[in-house]
């Protein structure tokens, strides 16, 4: 079908007809002969046939319903030479959609959204968390409330499960601290199960977002080596008090 219609536009456009020509071609389609056709434009038997002549040559034909089944297929005999620059048109138009179509296609094809890396990461909040000397509360919605249980001397913490991470994909930390209770305080850990080395890399008092970068903050033995596996530990100070999270994840570089 694109190279039909490619070899007919290719054909259309290496086209030149005069007028006269084009109502030469509409007079043959109607079954005049030349001499007929000559009387009918009021011009020579002998400029009728060069005429003709040029019309074979043009359409690349050698007779006369060669020529005329050439036209009709051309799309010339409607009338006018505007008829056929109309129709050229249409013809490139069209090409150009046939382009456009394949085009979309092809980036259809290609072109996919690339998945969040940290997508799991998002809410580590709602994770699993091991109470040992405080306890976490209100985690039915997003963030949660972690207070000291006065199990040891003022100082509660609850660590998360296992994180298996490409930090060099999702290297940011991001902790949402909502309220804390006065006399409060709070520290967050990261403790390298490779090396079982914990890091402190948040140490504060006050209600705020924050953005660590763990490559960073951590030490990593070998950094080169990816995925890490960690645990995210968080302190609490002060009998019973209570730091209120919003959010804690783990996102990419921006």
């Amino acid at each position: 079908m694109v190279e039909w219609l490619t070899s007919l536009l290719k054909r259309k456009q290496s086209i030149s007809l005069k007028e006269r020509e084009i109502q030469i071609l509409c007079l043959l389609s109607k079954g005049l002969n030349y001499y007929e056709i000559a009387d009918a434009l009021q011009i020579s038997h002998e400029a009728t046939k060069k005429d003709i002549q040029s019309i074979y040559r043009e359409l690349d034909v050698h007779c006369k319903e060669d020529a005329i089944r050439q036209a009709r297929v051309l799309k010339i005999l409607d009338g006018s030479q505007g008829d056929l620059q109309q129709s050229n048109q249409a013809a490139r138009l069209t090409m150009m959609g046939i382009g456009v179509l394949a085009v979309a296609l092809l980036a259809s094809r290609l072109v996919r959204p690339f998945p969040d890396p940290c997508a799991e990461f998002a809410d580590l909040t709602q994770r699993k968390w091991e109470e040992l000397s405080a306890v976490r509360e209100d985690t039915t919605g997003t963030g949660m409330v972690v207070r000291e249980s006065g199990l040891t001397d003022y100082f509660g913490k609850v660590e998360s499960e296992t994180l298996i991470v490409d930090v060099s994909r999702c290297p940011i930390l991001r902790i949402g601290v909502a309220h804390v209770e006065p006399e409060a305080g709070y520290t967050i850990q990261v403790l390298d199960k490779r090396s079982d080395k914990a890091f402190d890399v948040l140490i504060d008092n006050q209600s705020r977002d924050w953005t660590i970068d763990l490559t960073q903050a951590v030490d990593w033995q070998q950094p080169e080596l990816q995925p890490r596996s960690f645990t995210i530990n968080i302190w609490v100070s002060g009998e019973g008090k209570s730091v209120s999270f919003s959010h804690i994840s783990l996102v990419a570089q921006r």
